[in-house]
């Protein structure tokens, strides 16, 4: 025995399950979003540029310095959530695991000046690696306030 149902609940039904469609898709499927918003990233990545010149030059002292700066700008970052409109949130995933890896090791008690200068040097590669992946634009404010 076929069962009639009336075609305003097949409407109804269809709707809702399109619109509930939408409401769950990741934020990040739509690249309309506009510009990728990622205000812990661009804080650690003004440290991390500062950490690469202390790093190049040879600056220890600077970097025992702003250690724990640096470290608490990279909890910051690896807390904060990759935003939805992402670019590559695979890229930006395996990034993050390395970026998490980094802070883990620039954590540890004792680290010789040989071993920092190598790891803080290292910060800003990643940063820009996920800036990349992310999205989001790799200028620094300086850079932004030279070009006015």
């Amino acid at each position: 025995m076929d069962r009639f149902i009336p075609s305003s609940i097949i409407h109804s039904a269809a709707c809702f399950a399109f619109a509930l469609g939408l409401s769950v898709l990741p934020a990040g499927c739509s690249k309309s979003d506009g510009v990728v918003q990622w205000p812990a990233l661009k804080d650690m990545d003004e440290w991390a540029e500062k950490g690469e010149g202390w790093a190049e030059e040879g600056k220890i002292a600077d970097m025992r310095k702003a250690l724990p700066d640096i470290l608490s700008a990279g909890e910051k970052l690896a807390a904060s959530a990759v935003p939805g409109n992402a670019k590559d949130p695979a890229a930006v995933a395996q990034t993050m695991g390395d970026f998490k890896d980094l802070l883990n090791h620039l954590k540890k008690p004792g680290l010789t000046d040989d071993d920092l200068k190598v790891q803080v040097g290292a910060i800003h590669p990643l940063v820009a690696k996920l800036m990349e992946a992310s999205g989001l634009p790799h200028v620094h404010e300086h850079e932004e306030k030279d070009k006015k």
